[in-house]
């Protein structure tokens, strides 16, 4: 783990596993249980689990979480070098493509204290040879081509390197040596447009030559992670790979995420697989939601030469004529659908135009009849008087939607359908830039007893009519953690109405409330007392982030905790802040335990949770993001 607060003790007896990963929120919170000291710190720990960019597979911004394990090693009493303090790891890409899954590893790796980041090499695997032209001039990696015959795997390498070739073709010491597998293969045996052969399509082979080599590794990797498209959760080939993991002794995790869960305008839904080497081998599912604001189309367009992205217009005709809808965006709009690798192919016709991927109407605005189609549906026919205003994304604008850093770009020589064709193979990045989880075993055990106490009083005393509304339950309870937190034996209690809450603070805010706890004495000190002088969260991000402050990186911090409510006073009151010694009496005095304003209700904003008891709240994860 990454000590955030200085290197480990000299108590320390055991090897920490540390997570370095490409995470986000709220998928942050999966992981396997940590190794227990044998004496508790005498200060909170803080163990950064999450980086920037996330990249999440094939066209997710995820922000979904890989975790990449690496060992860290007992502290010594000798002197080291700053060259032999850090470890090295070893990542292998597999079906690399443009090298997506990498570019996130390594923006998540240098998000992390420099002292915390290990050296990476990467071997990259990919039988494209235009991926392979691509890679080697994006990351520099040595291609090696006649893999079979070079027997690479029979010498050791200290430099990057990318093997053209095919993956079942290799013998087992070609997977040899690797901290971690990242895999995005094939999907075509697993979509209807390839026929769902699923493991009989030869395009399988490589993935089952893998699972075939895996259990009989020396060295298996401590980590894996698979992007594939949403049928491959309900194939053979899933049930072959998840059967192998836990043969092997990896504990599982799968998501389902689409990029408008986390503010960017594009539909495409992908199938997730993260798997790490640990005691526990249980599978899991993990049910995402965020509440990001998705940004419109027009954020991510570039001043593009039009004349050469101009749709055909025998192919708009064609369209129209055969009353074919077009996924058609606009400036304003706030979803795409699916770029796939056919885009822009005008071999495939009309046809193919309507699903290989949107449409961009670059004109505004469109008439007021279309709009609610546009905007809403994202597809319409389109009559001949807007066909001049009809174009196809860039290539760099189709990288921008995807999440790709801005300076990021595909070698300027590819032709545009190629570049396409790239691109609808890839893999998107997200905005996420960090997440700690906070080690406080002080607070934490502060919080447990007074837990307790919430539930003996509830029992002798049970709640009637403060329960939150089933009909509209907090934002948060839409996240299922169970299982996945760093206090896998202590989930979130429904019987106490526990739940996970945000507070935006600053960034001497966030080192102090994890450091310590919140402070009950500047209660109301930044942010005034509507509701009292109490501690104020939220359900939703947004709310909380009207009081983050950005660090010197124009990173801002969420803290997201444990608040357990207990007996909730319902406050719908349009001028609360006339009555705050009222809400304080009934927590204080009435058998209350947290205040429910309801400004959502009056005011058409926020629900605010408050609490004035500062061991009602354990806060458990600090996210850095960026606007």
């Amino acid at each position: 783990m990454v000590d955030s607060l200085g290197p480990p003790r000299v108590q320390e007896v055991r090897p920490i596993p540390k997570w370095s990963a490409m995470a986000t929120v709220p998928d942050l919170l999966t992981s396997v249980r940590p190794l227990t000291r044998r004496t508790a710190p005498t200060v909170p720990r803080r163990t950064a689990i999450g980086g920037p960019p996330v990249l999440a597979g094939t066209v997710v911004v995820f922000h979904l979480a890989l975790q990449v394990c690496h060992r860290r090693r007992p502290r010594l009493r000798t002197r080291r070098t700053a060259e032999s303090a850090h470890s090295s790891d070893v990542v292998y890409e597999f079906f690399s493509g443009l090298g997506g899954l990498r570019l996130g590893y390594t923006s998540a790796e240098r998000s992390l204290p420099a002292r915390a980041r290990n050296a990476t090499r990467f071997r990259a695997y990919e039988i494209d040879q235009v991926c392979c032209q691509v890679y080697e001039d994006l990351y520099g990696a040595r291609a090696l081509r006649g893999v079979q015959h070079m027997e690479p795997w029979m010498r050791a390498s200290k430099e990057d390197e990318l093997w053209c070739c095919s993956i079942d073709r290799l013998p087992d010491a070609a997977f040899e040596g690797a901290d971690l597998w990242l895999m995005s293969p094939p999907c075509q045996p697993f979509t209807r447009t390839g026929r769902r052969r699923d493991v009989w399509d030869p395009r399988c082979k490589a993935l089952l030559r893998l699972l075939d080599a895996l259990p009989r590794l020396e060295q298996k990797p401590k980590g894996l992670l698979l992007e594939n498209v949403p049928e491959f959760q309900h194939s053979v080939a899933h049930a072959r790979l998840t059967s192998t993991l836990h043969q092997c002794g990896y504990a599982t995790r799968e998501a389902l995420l689409t990029p408008l869960d986390f503010g960017f305008p594009n539909s495409r839904q992908r199938f997730y697989l993260l798997a790490a080497r640990a005691a526990r081998t249980d599978h899991a599912s993990l049910s995402l939601s965020s509440t990001e604001v998705v940004k419109p189309v027009g954020q991510f367009l570039e001043d593009a030469q039009l004349d050469s992205l101009q749709v055909p217009s025998h192919l708009l005709k064609e369209a129209f004529d055969g009353g074919l809808s077009l996924d058609l965006a606009t400036r304003t709009s706030l979803a795409t659908k699916t770029f796939t690798a056919g885009y822009g192919k005008t071999s495939y016709g009309a046809v193919g135009l309507s699903r290989a991927g949107p449409l961009l109407y670059d004109a505004a605005p469109l008439p007021p009849e279309r709009r609610l189609v546009a905007e809403k549906r994202f597809t319409m026919s389109l009559p001949a008087d807007m066909w001049s205003q009809v174009r196809y994304f860039a290539p760099k604008e189709v990288a921008n939607l995807m999440g790709f850093p801005r300076t990021w770009s595909l070698p300027g020589d590819l032709p545009c359908r190629t570049q396409w064709r790239l691109l609808g193979n890839s893999v998107n990045v997200s905005l996420v830039e960090e997440v700690i989880h906070v080690e406080n075993p002080d607070n934490y055990l502060r919080y447990a007893m007074r837990r307790e106490k919430v539930r003996q009083e509830l029992q002798s005393k049970p709640m009637t009519g403060t329960e939150l509304d089933d009909a509209n339950p907090i934002k948060t309870k839409q996240v299922s953690l169970k299982g996945l937190s760093f206090h896998p034996d202590e989930p979130i209690d429904e019987k106490l109405q526990e739940v996970w809450l945000w507070h935006g603070t600053g960034k001497e805010g966030a080192a102090g409330i994890t450091d310590t706890d919140f402070d009950m004495g500047r209660a109301g000190s930044a942010a005034g007392t509507m509701f009292g002088r109490g501690l104020y969260f939220a359900e939703s991000c947004m709310k909380s982030d009207e009081y983050t402050k950005a660090d010197e990186r124009d990173w801002y911090p969420l803290i997201l905790c444990r608040v357990t409510c207990g007996r909730l006073f319902y406050c719908d009151w349009k001028s609360p802040s006339d009555h705050k010694e009222k809400l304080e009496d009934a927590c204080h005095h009435e058998g209350f335990h947290c205040v429910l304003g309801d400004r959502e209700k009056v005011r058409g904003t926020y629900r605010e949770f408050i609490v004035f008891d500062n061991d009602q709240v354990y806060p458990e994860y600090i996210v850095w993001y960026s606007r």
